[in-house]
């Protein structure tokens, strides 16, 4: 938007807004022809300032309140890249677990694999995951096992009801944070589970009895 369009937008005057651009409290760009172009955040940051204005606070005080704005807002960002970067080194860890149980085939990883994920999930608790987080790397568990255990291998079948103690010991430790859309995707997982289950038992009835 253009120069007019902010101040008919903001109640600001034109004179007012040109001051502020001028006292480095408003960063404008230009287009190519060298008009000024206006955002919303351009109005935004004219709307705090007015506000403040209107409180008798001087425009020195303003421009460091807004830095102070701008520096939270970073913070912040900061913060989630950081829980976002701990996310993808937990599912790295464990995917790289789950392959070395796959091809190596090793009783020594089956017994440490639990106690590893259950020290890398309290890490990352520590940064307060959001609940789509939490429920979706529960569903990707759901869904690993499932496959392992309607894999006729038995290390697999073992590696699977593995993964379902885990997914029900995470289940105690994260209800709280659990989201009904892809709870309702974990319970199908479970029953699907259950149904494998069942047919596998009733396989190896029949094996029996002939």
């Amino acid at each position: 938007m253009r120069i007019q369009e902010i101040a008919d937008t903001t109640g600001l005057s034109k004179k007012a807004i040109n001051l502020y651009e001028k006292k480095g409290l408003l960063q404008v760009i230009r287009d190519e022809n060298g008009y000024r172009c206006y955002t919303q955040e351009h109005v935004r940051i004219l709307m705090r300032i007015k506000i403040l204005r209107r409180m008798d606070v001087s425009l020195a005080d303003i421009e460091q309140l807004l830095q102070e704005i701008n520096m939270q807002l970073l913070d912040m960002q900061k913060e989630q890249l950081e829980k976002k970067l701990a996310q993808c080194e937990l599912q790295n860890l464990y995917m790289q677990r789950i392959a070395a149980l796959l091809e190596e085939e090793h009783t020594e990883l089956l017994q440490s694999a639990d106690q590893e994920m259950e020290e890398a999930w309290e890490e990352v608790q520590e940064l307060q995951p959001d609940k789509r987080n939490v429920s979706s790397f529960i569903v990707v568990e759901v869904m690993l096992a499932t496959l392992l255990l309607d894999n006729g291998n038995m290390l697999y079948a073992v590696i699977g009801a593995m993964l379902l103690v885990h997914v029900f010991y995470v289940i105690g430790k994260a209800s709280s944070c659990l989201e009904s859309p892809l709870d309702y995707l974990l319970y199908m997982g479970i029953r699907r589970v259950r149904t494998l289950y069942t047919k596998r038992r009733v396989c190896n009835e029949t094996d029996h009895t002939e």
